[in-house]
């Protein structure tokens, strides 16, 4: 694995830490193993043993892993043949969302007050967690035109590409009402936070899934998770008619598979768009013809 290592330290790859932790069931079952004897019959043992513990997709992660290791190897001519690398079905990516925007204020309204707006802009931009709650005061910035962008760093990015989104609109309600809410928090405890979104005592919010969970039920959606909301950010938009490619840049995606599993069409939404189809058949006729009669 010591190639891959490299790889991945050369090519500043940020997936590093989630290598570190694959590798301990990587080097425990496949320690007595050379490179040329590692075979998809040792493969395949690995994944059932390791499907004991964990779930398909945090196998495949692993073996994807090995895999790299196994073609570095071969690219390096240290292994003549490369063995057929099998990988396993994955249960198909969630589709759980809220339905309407009626569902996401009663979200919010079940939410602690210092939980409500960073779960509310999650539901407008699609953001992920730890993307909003770790956003400062510093990091919304003014352009020469007066246009305000809430902005995410490479360093503080999933796939280490820098984006950011408009205040304007919903997003500018959210931010000027949670200004206004930590500027009240800081007179009543005499402190300063460079936290867009603190805890009232203005540490950083890091693990909110309780009160989310808790808030979720209370809303009547109890399969909800946060993640759930870059999904229906990204379906709204979709359905507002904005077009992909500015939905890819607003959200931080890289490629049209990504946004095609973010962008969930439930059968409630699929019957109200074939609702707002209807009149095709009321339009007035381009020329007037007369019919034909069968015989």
């Amino acid at each position: 694995m010591g190639a891959l290592d490299t790889d991945y330290e050369v090519n500043g790859k940020r997936s590093k830490e989630r290598l570190d932790h694959a590798r301990k069931p990587l080097d425990a079952f496949f320690k007595h193993y050379r490179a040329a004897s590692i075979t998809t019959t040792a493969i395949r043992k690995y994944q059932r043993e390791r499907l004991a513990d964990v779930s398909p997709a945090t196998v495949n992660r692993e073996i994807a892993y090995l895999r790299r290791a196994l073609r570095l190897a071969h690219h390096e001519n240290r292994l003549a043949r490369l063995p057929h690398v099998p990988m396993l079905s994955e249960p198909k990516a969630r589709d759980v969302t809220l339905e309407n925007d009626g569902e996401l204020v009663s979200l919010v309204n079940a939410l602690p007050e210092h939980h409500k707006r960073w779960v509310a802009l999650a539901a407008c931009t699609g953001w992920r967690r730890n993307a909003i709650l770790s956003r400062t005061w510093a990091d919304i910035i003014t352009d020469s035109d007066g246009t305000r962008w809430l902005t995410l760093d490479r360093k503080s990015s999933k796939n280490a590409e820098a984006y950011r989104f408009p205040v304007v609109g919903d997003v500018k309600r959210i931010l000027d009402e949670q200004r206004a809410y930590v500027e009240k928090l800081e007179r009543e405890t005499e402190t300063v936070t460079r936290w867009i979104f603190p805890y009232p005592d203005g540490r950083q919010i890091r693990n909110p899934e309780f009160w989310f969970r808790r808030a979720a039920k209370a809303a009547g959606c109890p399969d909800l998770h946060i993640h759930d909301l870059r999904r229906f950010a990204v379906s709204r938009m979709v359905e507002m008619g904005v077009a992909e490619a500015d939905v890819m840049a607003l959200a931080g995606m890289e490629t049209r598979s990504i946004l095609d599993r973010y962008n969930v069409t439930n059968e409630r939404r699929k019957v109200a768009a074939v609702e707002r189809l209807t009149g095709a058949l009321d339009a007035k006729p381009s020329k007037q013809v007369v019919g034909f009669t069968a015989k």
